[in-house]
């Protein structure tokens, strides 16, 4: 579970089409109640990482590509109704046309991919993940996501 938790941070830190109906409403639902915390980050905060990446001569040519090349991140969690929220989270999510990327199940902690494309290759229009254990999170990353790139990540 650490070692999804690290991939995920890495993609945060290092890290053209709109947010799904299903997500933009859960997202909306939720997004204003205090029990909740809501994170956006939109394009102009990935292009100024973009840019301070291009000076670290360390970084990966295609980090610095992929984070380039998303639009948004919208992040949701609670530690409260964990489980309700994870099933609510999910149907709302598969009814949207999402594929399943992978599935982890750890000791009690749940961590999900999904994805949506709109060419069935390599690059996706939208990477999801749900995330139910001690908390609820729900990530939504938006813009071109090279999957060769996040798996390059995970090495």
């Amino acid at each position: 579970m650490k070692n999804f938790i690290a991939i995920i941070l890495c993609f945060l830190t290092v890290g053209v089409f709109g947010q799904s109906a299903g997500v933009a409403s859960y997202i909306e639902k939720y997004g204003d109640n205090s029990e909740f915390t809501t994170i956006t980050v939109n394009k102009k905060m990935f292009q100024m990482l973009a840019t301070a990446a291009n000076g670290d001569k360390d970084m990966d040519p295609d980090v610095k590509e992929m984070i380039d090349n998303l639009d948004e991140l919208k992040i949701l969690t609670t530690k409260s109704g964990i489980g309700t929220h994870y099933k609510e989270a999910n149907k709302l999510i598969e009814g949207d046309g999402f594929e399943e990327l992978m599935n982890v199940k750890d000791k009690g902690d749940n961590v999900r991919f999904m994805v949506k494309d709109s060419d069935g290759g390599n690059i996706v229009d939208e990477l999801i993940m749900i995330v139910s254990g001690e908390e609820f999170v729900l990530l939504d990353f938006i813009g071109k996501i090279d999957l060769t790139k996040v798996a390059k990540l995970g090495k």
